[in-house]
């Protein structure tokens, strides 16, 4: 705030509406002077954008995607700043990580980004290379972006489904469930797994398990979730969303007391 010159007046504001136990427009008028009738919309509307620039600055590396989107402006920066060879180190293992953690459209403007600055540090055959292998890659990580939606929207359906009295009655949740099952055993059989991205690979064996724990399939289900849970913590560098992984885990020892997997159980 105190980058700004009038930050007195979105203090006070803060302050009050700190103190507030409710909401009551005409009595903070009474009581903040500096506050006016026909400026408050501009003056509220201004303390929102403050606190969106500090919850930003707060949560900036609290996730890889925030980290990516980081990573994306200080290249930017260098680059504007000619410091073309450590753009080009942060550029190469940004699209690493990018590759890794299924962020696809910022793994294409990542890719947009290695173009210019081959263009700007008069790299021209660097530049045609990158052409051609990016206009190659584009359609492919479209696919990919486009399949992993698709993947998180049916996670939100099956998470919804779980909630007790939900929207949907009881025989059209298990009739759900059994399509999203069966449309992932068909993709499975004639996709091959060596030839895609691991974090799509994830989102599906997470489908899977769960499919077969809300069916009350549970030893179908631990074989599924023993895969999973393999493959996400070699996938993932650091665990990205503590509750989320907790949360797996609790899943875990549940499908093993029900499957009478003590080994099992013990080591989760």
């Amino acid at each position: 705030m105190h980058k700004e010159s009038k930050s007195s007046i979105n203090e006070v504001l803060f302050d009050y509406f700190c103190c507030q136990p409710d909401y009551d427009e005409n009595k903070m008028l009474l009581e903040v002077k500096k506050i006016k009738k026909s400026t408050i919309k501009h003056c509220k509307q201004t303390l929102l954008d403050f606190i969106l620039k500090s919850l930003v600055l707060y949560y900036a590396s609290s996730t890889i995607e925030q980290k990516l989107y980081q990573e994306l402006f200080q290249i930017r920066i260098l680059r504007k700043k000619k410091l073309f060879s450590k753009a080009s180190r942060l550029l190469s293992f940004s699209i690493k990580k990018a590759a890794k953690t299924g962020h696809f459209l910022m793994q294409l403007q990542f890719m947009a980004e290695q173009q210019l600055l081959a263009i700007e540090s008069d790299n021209m055959a660097d530049y045609e290379q990158l052409q051609i292998k990016n206009s190659i890659a584009k359609e492919t990580l479209i696919n990919a972006y486009t399949d992993a939606q698709q993947n998180q929207a049916k996670i939100y359906l099956l998470l919804t489904l779980n909630i007790k009295d939900g929207c949907y009655p009881e025989y059209e949740k298990h009739q759900i469930i059994k399509s999203i099952y069966g449309e992932l055993i068909a993709k499975k059989k004639t996709d091959s797994y060596s030839s895609r991205n691991t974090y799509l690979i994830v989102q599906e064996e997470f489908i899977e398990y769960y499919c077969l724990l809300l069916l009350n399939e549970y030893i179908a289900s631990k074989k599924c979730f023993e895969n999973f849970i393999n493959l996400y913590e070699s996938f993932s560098e650091t665990v990205d969303d503590p509750e989320e992984y907790l949360w797996h885990l609790n899943l875990g020892i549940i499908i093993s007391v029900f499957s009478d997997d003590t080994v099992l159980l013990w080591i989760l």
